[in-house]
């Protein structure tokens, strides 16, 4: 289930789950995010690709979207967004 009607940063979706605030560097942003929830106790939320809606659907999966953009391999702005789970309880801030 969509538990926002929102579109998160990386930064607001690190913050919604654990409280603490961290400042990404756009190198790796799924891989900085997972690695700031793991520090704080969340290895287990998983993220998803925008287009497997119908896997979290089936799944029955609690998840925020997130926008991940960043600079493709060429330089150039590209627009990215991937489904990312919350914890049981999430309630949007």
């Amino acid at each position: 289930m969509i538990k926002a009607e929102i579109i998160y940063s990386p930064q607001n979706y690190v913050e919604a789950v654990t409280g603490k605030c961290y400042v990404f560097k756009n190198e790796n942003t799924c891989m900085e995010i997972e690695k700031r929830l793991e520090e704080n106790g969340f290895k287990h939320l998983w993220s998803f690709p925008f287009t497997e809606i119908d896997h979290i659907v089936e799944n029955g999966l609690d998840v925020v979207l997130v926008s991940v953009a960043g600079f493709n391999e060429r330089g150039q702005w590209e627009e990215r967004y991937r489904w990312f789970e919350v914890p049981d309880g999430f309630n949007v801030k």
